[in-house]
């Protein structure tokens, strides 16, 4: 699959490579641009450890977030797991990138959590 331009879904997708590893999820499947997922608003369908699964879709937290939130629900209100992600302006600080994917790591844990 060619490399997809999207640097929060990038980000997303590094933490989810770390969480499979350390065992909180079983896998995930991330969405090509304009497939069928795509058009359905989710950018990951999590494999959970059990034996669900659970969509996620991936935002920017630049903006009204609650806007965001909003809209996203009314164009696909069955995916309401939502990651936003701010990434910084100069995402080259690999201390501000760590921290950044630990935070991000944090909310996918957080949205997994209640299906353990």
């Amino acid at each position: 699959m060619a490399k997809q331009l999207n640097p929060w879904e990038d980000l997303v997708e590094e933490a989810l490579r770390e969480l499979e590893k350390e065992r909180c999820l079983r896998g995930y499947l991330r969405n090509r641009q304009s497939d069928r997922l795509d058009c359905e608003g989710i950018d990951f369908l999590l494999f959970l450890n059990n034996g669900s699964s659970l969509a996620v879709q991936v935002k920017s937290a630049r903006g009204n977030l609650d806007n965001k939130r909003k809209e996203h629900l009314r164009k696909h209100p069955l995916v309401k797991a939502i990651v936003f992600v701010l990434l910084p302006e100069d995402s080259n600080s690999s201390d501000e990138m760590k921290q950044l994917l630990a935070s991000v790591k944090k909310d996918i844990l957080r949205l997994i959590a209640p299906f353990k």
